[in-house]
Order: structure tokens, then sequence, then C-alpha cells
């Protein structure tokens, strides 16, 4: 199920679902994303946040996981460009 699809089902009240869950969300909680520190990383999260914040969007896994998956596929999909999966600088 795509999270534009997800995004209306929550706005429309007609399924409340979690993104991700499973076995896969308690073994992301115990180890660091690569994309962590990272351009790529703060903007996913921000989207996250904000659609959290309007309702928009409920997670009920563990919200690192679902932005580790994210930033995962947008980069295996080649939909950012690689300065975005840079480690910030610092870090």
């Amino acid at each position: 199920m795509s999270l534009e699809h997800e995004a209306h089902e929550a706005r429309s009240g007609t399924r409340s679902s979690s993104i991700v869950s499973g076995t896969e969300d308690r073994l992301m909680s115990r180890t660091r994303s690569q994309f962590q520190h990272t351009p790529l990383w703060a903007a996913v999260a921000s989207a996250i946040a904000e659609l959290q914040a309007t309702r928009e969007v409920r997670v009920d896994t563990d919200v690192d996981y679902v932005i580790d998956f994210l930033c995962r596929e947008l980069v295996a999909k080649r939909v950012v460009t690689p300065a975005a999966s840079d480690i910030a600088p610092g870090r």
C-alpha cells in the first residue's frame, strides 16, 4: 500500500494502520541507520513529523525504522542526489 493511499485512508477515517511493522521494527530499533545525520534523513523525518502533526499519517512502528526504510528506498530507486545521503559535516 502506498503512503499516499495510507494518508488518504487516515484523512477519511476508513482505516488506521502503520506503515511498517513486525520483526524489522525490532531490528531497526537496535541498529543505527547509515542515513542518520544526512540531509535525506532530516527531510524525511521532517515530512513524517508534519504528517503526524496534522494527523494525516499515524506511525505505529518505530519512527526511525520508517525513516530508514524510506531513505533506503529513495536511494535504491535513485530519486535523490548522492549529496542527499552524504553524512553532514562534523558527524
